[in-house]
């Protein structure tokens, strides 16, 4: 079933690539949960300022949405602070 190996594979890829020392389970981050929702984002905006802490904007093209993350603590466990329409 290809729609059940997309959903695996979204599970399996945010284990790896959105897991932190504060939150081993990168499923359960808010990134790892938009990226087994809605796949892979259309593009992603890195802002990394001495002035602001790091932010993320992950833009779905097709869903006509953006979704703002921001990494409050330092520790690479970004959390969603907002979703727009495009």
């Amino acid at each position: 079933n290809e729609l059940m190996a997309e959903y695996y594979y979204r599970v399996d890829y945010s284990l790896e690539k959105f897991s932190t020392i504060e939150n081993k389970i990168g499923a359960k981050t808010d990134r790892g949960k938009i990226f087994i929702l809605n796949g892979k984002p259309d593009k992603i905006d890195r802002f990394l300022n001495f002035k602001s802490n790091p932010q993320e904007l992950w833009y779905y093209y097709k869903l006509q949405k953006k979704f703002l993350f921001q990494d409050f603590h330092l520790n690479g466990n970004y959390q969603l602070i907002n979703i727009e329409e495009i």
